[in-house]
């Protein structure tokens, strides 16, 4: 629970969506209980449920980051700092930006 605030927070600092496969317990009830849970007790903003999203790009575990670019994409996998995650897709993923665009 705190790992999953820790990324949300990380995501929406940089305006990174964040998406559910599906429903809490395959309920809404429970999904709006957990989500009020998480922002009052985190301070998050909220997540999006989208599980075509998950079939698009094949992710099959979770905690994943997809970054899209063009027709291609890149997912990092696992409980990964957002700003490692990134750099390893900045460095060798299909979306790597060239040194030249570095900051």
């Amino acid at each position: 629970e705190k790992e999953l605030a820790i990324l949300m927070k990380a995501a929406e600092a940089r305006d990174i969506p964040v998406y559910f496969r599906g429903l809490v317990g395959d309920s809404m009830e429970q999904t709006a209980k957990y989500m009020m849970y998480m922002v009052t007790t985190y301070k998050v903003r909220g997540v999006q449920i989208d599980p075509v999203r998950f079939d698009r790009y094949g992710v099959k575990q979770v905690p994943a980051l997809v970054k899209k670019c063009g027709d291609h994409f890149d997912i990092v996998y696992g409980n990964v700092a957002l700003n490692q995650a990134l750099d390893m897709i900045d460095r060798r993923g299909e979306c790597h930006r060239p040194e030249s665009e570095k900051h």
